[in-house]
């Protein structure tokens, strides 16, 4: 045990805001759709992270994200709540079953799956034992909250579940276009405060390319914030420059 406790709800609210970073920063915006590429090492810690904090299966995660902007809003969409119901989209959701249909036909899981990391990290440890990370925060929480650290460990669990599914689902449900899409995203707030700027939806959808996902002068991207930052630093590099 460490000589000191700190408080509980700090910890919860600068834990959860690192992991919207790491999957805001690299899992969207960098693997996924290849806006921008970080360096090795920052990649790896917040590769580390999202499994520590998260259990994220990070092959499915994007096979998911990929599929679901390539079918948005359609009946296969997997993260529409336009074909189940919101309800039933946010609680039950079909990406178990998308995903066994994906997997069924692997010449498209493996378009959708590309650029994945497929390292020794990735096979030996982060595939093979996708739970471990999750069970040492928990003693992490504990030894930085003590008893409150079981429920700071829960708040880490519902985060990451909300991260994964609720996040994307909400964002074809409610809010306001900036672009009259052939889907119906949505940017659900402009202030990107809880999410880091995965709100502006609609903005996104746009332009996935882009890793700036604010368009207006009032909208708020803490994630393009922290990008810029990478690049002044020599961190990151974009790789697409129209951010406009």
């Amino acid at each position: 045990m460490i000589p000191f406790e700190i408080n509980p709800w700090i910890w919860l609210l600068i834990s959860t805001h690192l992991t919207t970073l790491c999957l805001s920063v690299w899992l969207h915006r960098s693997l996924t759709h290849r806006a921008l590429t970080l360096n090795p090492v920052l990649e790896h810690i917040m590769r580390f992270w999202l499994w520590a904090f998260t259990a994220t299966d990070v092959r499915v995660w994007v096979v998911i994200h990929r599929y679901h902007h390539s079918r948005s809003d359609q009946p296969e969409d997997p993260h529409s709540p336009h074909n189940e119901g919101l309800w039933n989209m946010l609680v039950n959701g079909i990406v178990p079953s998308c995903v066994r249909t994906l997997k069924s036909k692997p010449e498209l899981f493996a378009q959708l799956s590309s650029g994945v990391p497929d390292d020794w990290m990735q096979r030996n440890v982060y595939d093979r034992f996708p739970r471990l990370g999750f069970c040492c925060v928990l003693l992490l929480d504990t030894a930085l909250c003590g008893v409150w650290g079981v429920w700071v460990w829960i708040g880490h669990m519902i985060w990451g579940a909300a991260a994964e599914r609720g996040f994307a689902v909400l964002s074809h449900q409610w809010g306001y276009r900036n672009y009259n899409l052939s889907d119906r995203s949505t940017n659900w707030s402009p202030w990107g405060i809880f999410i880091l700027g995965e709100e502006l939806h609609n903005n996104h959808h746009e332009r996935a390319s882009s890793a700036r996902f604010s368009r207006r002068w009032w909208e708020i991207d803490p994630s393009w914030w922290f990008i810029q930052l990478a690049v002044w630093l020599k961190l990151a590099r974009l790789r697409n420059q129209h951010h406009e």
